[in-house]
């Protein structure tokens, strides 16, 4: 499945993601905290060369497993992507949000990105629930998450923590808000 069309938020658009941000994706993934934040290992040696080839095998990944790939950018500049995926047949989703331009943590422009493919995923499937995956430590991601209206439901092996946002919830949310 592949991004059907661009978002726009009030500050953020979502477009899908292409080859062209990989290298800026490469140079993310250079910094040791962008990786602790990712559940990377931290890799001394990591190369900006090993880097591009990652990110090119994570983008083919994306892709071939269906996921819904959006690269986030502010004012024309990326600053990071979300990941969402949706199984059908299980009617659930799972989303990740990412962003590697740290000048832009903080901003509110993770929780916009995070509203506007909730809204999607919730639009164009029947899906119950989406799941989001938070590692130990990230505490912005964390807390992003549970201003979204996701609750923790469990920790995986290796402290990777799991939230899950309920439909009936995020569309009550979303209708107070519109009301406000």
């Amino acid at each position: 499945m592949a991004v059907k069309r661009v978002l726009r938020g009030t500050t953020v658009m979502l477009r899908p993601m292409v080859e062209q941000d990989l290298t800026t994706r490469a140079h993310w993934l250079l910094d040791p905290e962008i990786r602790q934040s990712l559940g990377l290992p931290d890799r001394p040696s990591y190369t900006y060369q090993t880097a591009l080839a990652d990110s090119h095998r994570w983008l083919s990944d994306r892709k071939s497993s269906g996921d819904l790939l959006w690269a986030i950018d502010v004012d024309g500049k990326l600053i990071g992507d979300v990941t969402a995926h949706i199984t059908d047949f299980e009617r659930k989703g799972e989303m990740v949000i990412s962003i590697g331009d740290k000048a832009m943590w903080g901003k509110g422009y993770g929780k916009e990105a995070c509203s506007l493919v909730l809204d999607e995923m919730f639009r164009e499937s029947e899906i119950y629930y989406v799941d989001t995956y938070v590692v130990l430590g990230n505490n912005r991601s964390f807390s992003l998450a549970l201003s979204l209206g996701f609750t923790p439901v469990g920790t995986q092996t290796g402290g990777t923590r799991v939230l899950r946002l309920i439909r009936k919830a995020w569309m009550a949310r979303r209708k107070a808000e519109l009301a406000s």
